[in-house]
């Protein structure tokens, strides 16, 4: 193990901690839930439906999510960010959400991850009630074209998933099908009996009737609908300290 010398701590270090108030709840919750738009040509109504595909997939959870206005972003350098949530232009653009709320930064690209950007989460869970550049997640836009079409149920499945992992939801099964989350109802999809190709990598199709419909399975494609959430990870989102 390593050993962190007290020259070695930054002078600057701030620790903040967030913790739950009040009842707890009992069979459901509510969040809030702050879109905002940074692209060079899309407008809030692009967006829309797929803020109403992520508030019905929360809400056959028992999870009421309330979704405000989508505040539109003008500035340039927004459109195309660094997919590293401590770069300048990114930190400046998450540290825009709301201290108490679920942020969702719809961008039109990230830069830094292969193949486009579906969405990134700054952790699991993120900065939870406390404003600063880790209070939200980053949705690249283009990476959700089916052609010239945004697919706007595929894109609100994205957000969805990351909104997860804001929340504190890890990958049912990850991508090498040999770690999966520790809820004990969520399905798995374990890389000994389902990579058949043997690629060291659990797919979408080798892992049917399993979790590859589950929101938070490791990746998704537009075509197979991940909307499902079992009890136990309702549960780990009611408990959230932003959760009402």
């Amino acid at each position: 193990s390593y050993t962190m010398e007290a020259s070695e701590i930054p002078s600057d270090l701030n620790l903040s901690l967030a913790l739950r108030t009040g009842a707890i709840p009992s069979n459901g919750a509510s969040l809030k839930v702050k879109p905002f738009l940074a692209s060079a040509s899309r407008q809030p109504a692009d967006i829309q439906p797929a803020l109403v595909t992520m508030q019905n997939i929360y809400e056959q959870a028992g999870i009421t999510l309330e979704v405000s206005k989508t505040e539109v972003l003008i500035e340039p350098a927004f459109g195309v960010v660094s997919a590293s949530f401590t770069d300048p232009t990114t930190s400046e653009l998450i540290s825009k959400g709301i201290a108490g709320e679920a942020n969702i930064f719809f961008v039109d690209g990230a830069e830094g991850l292969a193949g486009g950007l579906l969405g990134i989460a700054p952790g699991i869970g993120g900065t939870l009630g406390i404003a600063g550049n880790r209070n939200g997640v980053l949705i690249g836009l283009d990476a959700h074209l089916f052609g010239e079409q945004l697919n706007t149920e595929f894109l609100g499945e994205t957000a969805a998933h990351e909104m997860g992992h804001f929340l504190g939801l890890f990958h049912t099964s990850e991508r090498n099908g040999l770690v999966h989350d520790i809820i004990e109802d969520t399905p798995e999809c374990d890389a000994e009996t389902r990579d058949v190709d043997h690629n060291n990598m659990v797919a979408l199709s080798e892992c049917t009737d399993l979790d590859n419909a589950n929101l938070m399975f490791w990746t998704g494609d537009g075509i197979i609908r991940q909307t499902g959430l079992t009890p136990g990870q309702a549960h780990v989102i009611m408990f959230s300290p932003i959760a009402q």
